[in-house]
């Protein structure tokens, strides 16, 4: 028997900037487990063997790498989403040849985002 698909959300959140999404993307089923540091980003995916991990961190460019390194490490097809305040076209090159999924401004339509991960981790699970 599957389980519920899952997001890792990874990184912070001190404005609270990201809570729109989270609660969009636990509203369409998915199973939410929230990661502060890298530590708990490996135990979620022990958890959830088929998750993605969002990773939001604003101004830290190193949270983004350690959640990449993380879903390479772990050896299986984790999708990485980066969500980021503001789109910058030399990140977004740099994550995506580095292995990101996908690559979101936190300015952009919340829904649409929402659905990106769904669908990166939907997936992902099946």
């Amino acid at each position: 028997m599957r389980s519920n698909p899952a997001v890792i959300l990874f990184g912070s959140d001190p404005d609270g900037a990201f809570v729109d999404l989270a609660s969009k993307i636990r509203a369409s089923g998915c199973a939410i487990s929230e990661a502060a540091n890298l530590d708990e980003v490996r135990s979620a995916l022990r958890r959830h063997p088929r998750a993605s991990i969002v990773v939001y961190s604003p101004g830290r460019t190193d949270r983004v790498e350690e959640a990449l390194s993380c879903a390479s490490q772990a050896r299986r097809n984790v999708p990485v989403i980066v969500v980021t305040d503001e789109s910058n076209f030399s990140q977004y090159y740099s994550v995506m040849t580095n292995g990101a999924y996908d690559y979101y401004a936190l300015t952009e339509d919340s829904e649409r985002i929402a659905r990106a991960v769904q669908r990166a981790t939907r997936t992902q699970a099946a």
